[in-house]
């Protein structure tokens, strides 16, 4: 009676452990069918974005609690993610190449308007110009005890400007007419100014400008009525350019 009932516990833990095996086995294999899905959905993202479908929505990866794959779905899986790093990373690289491509033209300024090219490059002379005669009525000035001249022909032999005479006097006029001492800021100050006021070819107005420090700038307005109030607290007023005796306001 014991032999016997000792063969019928054997044969149930026998049954048992085929039991478990068989549903270890169907687990597996449930797993690794979620685990192939989660790849060929990844896949199916992948080739809908690269048919132009950028917002199609990427796959979640396998659970990161499920046993190890095989060696070839690991290598795939990680092809296939660096693959979606890639994606991802493409619309930050192309906003990134954007603002750089944007900070290149505004470092550079360089037009793309033929019209626009013309009005830069006479913007340019004009500036070049001023600085010529900057330095020559600094000069001046220092010969002269401080005191800047009255004319463009004063100082025009003092830094070889002599060939800008015939058409910068007609371009520009000076604005100061006193002595280096008697300006409060002579980086606000303006010593010479462009006479016409020039509209671009982008409807802003352009005013080149030099300076009682020797810089130059060109000032743009979107009006022509905007140089006034701008002008205004740059200038000496008109009184003390005569002598240049009175200090700058």
């Amino acid at each position: 009676m014991a032999k016997t009932t000792f063969k019928i516990a054997l044969v149930a833990v026998g049954i048992a452990a085929v039991g478990t095996s068989l549903v270890l086995q169907h687990q597996a294999a449930g797993r690794l069918r979620a685990e192939n899905l989660a790849l060929e959905e990844q896949v199916a993202d992948l080739r809908a974005r690269a048919k132009g479908r950028p917002d199609a929505p990427i796959a979640k990866p396998a659970d990161s609690s499920a046993p190890a794959l095989q060696t070839e779905q690991v290598q795939e899986l990680g092809r296939l993610r660096n693959e979606v790093g890639v994606l991802r990373q493409e619309p930050t690289d192309l906003g990134r190449l954007r603002a750089e491509n944007r900070e290149l033209k505004a470092a550079t300024d360089e037009p793309e308007d033929p019209a626009e090219a013309e009005f830069k490059e006479q913007t340019v002379m004009r500036m070049n110009h001023l600085k010529q005669w900057a330095l020559s009525f600094h000069m001046y000035a220092s010969d002269h005890k401080d005191q800047f001249p009255t004319g463009f022909e004063q100082a025009a032999s003092l830094y070889g400007a002599e060939a800008l005479l015939g058409s910068d006097t007609n371009l520009f006029e000076i604005t100061y007419r006193g002595t280096i001492e008697n300006i409060r800021d002579p980086g606000r100050t303006i010593l010479f100014r462009e006479t016409q006021v020039r509209q671009d070819p982008r409807g802003q107005w352009v005013k080149v400008y030099g300076f009682a420090d020797g810089h130059v700038e060109a000032h743009s307005e979107p009006d022509e009525a905007g140089f006034a109030s701008w002008e205004r607290d740059r200038l000496v007023p008109a009184q003390t350019n005569a002598t240049g005796s009175s200090p700058q306001p």
